[in-house]
């Protein structure tokens, strides 16, 4: 059922944002709309299947980029494993059909952890459908406050 409201909502910010112009809807607003609706979504399910971890906090951001239409959702989170802390940032792009939504991610976790991707020590940087390689939380930080402003 989750499946089917991220596309639900995804197609229909498809089908609307490029329009949006000719019928005095604000993109920005749209943005905004959906990033709401996926944060509690994704942030519900997180929260339901934490495995053991405990949320400190979760924030997010959402902002439509004009020069590329697209509307972006910037989510960082920070849990506790225990007495592990990690950190966790991920860029998504609403405009892109589900389930190949996320666009960028960061995971920091304070021991060694082996996961899929490139790990340097303790910081995982996975770039997603991306031109260029990041290699640290600056540069990806770098790369979505780009996207995240016009």
């Amino acid at each position: 059922m989750r499946i089917r409201s991220y596309l639900c909502l995804v197609l229909n910010l498809a089908l609307l944002i490029p329009s949006a112009s000719a019928q005095s809807v604000d993109p920005q607003a749209l943005c905004h709309q959906a990033a709401l609706q996926i944060f509690g979504e994704v942030d519900q399910g997180e929260r339901v299947w934490s495995g053991g971890s405990k949320r400190i906090s979760t924030e997010y951001e959402s902002h439509y980029k004009t020069e590329v239409a697209k509307c972006f959702l910037f989510i960082e989170t920070a849990d506790m494993m225990g007495a592990t802390p990690s950190t966790e940032a991920r860029l998504f792009d609403l405009t892109t059909r589900y389930p190949d939504l996320r666009y960028a991610k960061y995971l920091k976790i304070a021991q060694y952890l082996a996961i899929n991707g490139k790990m340097s020590s303790n910081e995982y940087v996975d770039e997603h459908r991306m031109s260029h390689k990041l290699a640290s939380r600056a540069e990806f930080d770098l790369f979505v406050s780009g996207l995240m402003k016009d």
